[in-house]
C-alpha cells in the first residue's frame, strides 16, 4: 500500500473518530443528515485538516467497524476463558473455590 494512501486512510479514521469525540461535529452532522452525501463527509474533514477521498472514506469505515467486531468478539472469548460465563438468569459466575 501506498504511503500517500496510508496516511489518507489514517486521516479518514480521524474523521470517524472525531465523530465520536466532538459533539460540535455530530450536531452538524445531525443538522445536515438528510442532505449530506460522502463528498459532503470529506468536504467535512477537509475543513478540519484530514485529507481522504470518499473512497478511502468507505474503507476506513469497514476496517473501524472490523476492529470494533473484533474487539467485541475478544472481550467475550476473555471472559469465556476466564469462567465468567453467565449463567442461565443472565448474571454472572458466582462459584466460589473452597
Amino acid at each position: 500500500m501506498r504511503k500517500e494512501r496510508i496516511l489518507a486512510l489514517q486521516d479518514a479514521l480521524h474523521f470517524i473518530e472525531r465523530i465520536g469525540t466532538d459533539s460540535a461535529l455530530r450536531r452538524l452532522l445531525r443538522a445536515g443528515a438528510d442532505r449530506l452525501d460522502l463528498e459532503g463527509l470529506v468536504a467535512l474533514g477537509r475543513e478540519r485538516g484530514l485529507d481522504f477521498t470518499p473512497e478511502e472514506l468507505v474503507e476506513a469505515h469497514a476496517r473501524d467497524t472490523a476492529m470494533r467486531w473484533w474487539h467485541c468478539a475478544g472481550e467475550g472469548r476473555d471472559q469465556r476463558l476466564a469462567g465468567d460465563e453467565p449463567d442461565a438468569a443472565g448474571a454472572g459466575s458466582t462459584a466460589t473455590r473452597s
